[in-house]
């Protein structure tokens, strides 16, 4: 996989773009934030190559993180699953079944999604507290 692309760029979106580029995992590593701050923020602190504000801009992903807040990572991931049709999808979102079943019943690219949780956070948020 040549590039990664990471949907959520706060605390932990944003430390797994800064690890990914730290340990030159992916030849590129695309952020996609939609908050204008944030996506500031993430790009003055480098933690990806690029970060954009939309997937249409994100490029050609091997590998795509989503990680926004739960109420939206059902809705996120399929939106990912569509985007790029060649990619792996997995979250960081800490509630599985809600996601799950909606991923299951409303994607028919779902066997490219792949369920995580990185049992990580803070009370931190935003790129300034990534890691």
């Amino acid at each position: 996989m040549d590039e990664l692309v990471v949907i959520g760029m706060g605390h932990i979106g944003g430390s797994v773009a800064a690890a990914a580029m730290a340990h030159s995992l992916f030849v590129r590593v695309t952020g996609v934030e939609i908050d204008a701050a944030h996506r500031t923020r993430a790009s003055e602190r480098r933690l990806a190559d690029s970060v954009v504000a939309s997937l249409a801009d994100a490029g050609n992903a091997g590998l795509v993180v989503v990680a926004v807040p739960p109420s939206a990572t059902a809705e996120v991931v399929q939106q990912a699953l569509a985007a790029f049709p060649r990619a792996v999808v997995t979250d960081t979102c800490g509630v599985k079944a809600p996601i799950l079943a909606r991923v299951r019943k409303h994607s028919p690219h779902g066997s490219r999604f792949v369920a995580a949780h990185p049992m990580a956070g803070t009370a931190a948020s935003g790129p300034d507290s990534a890691d």
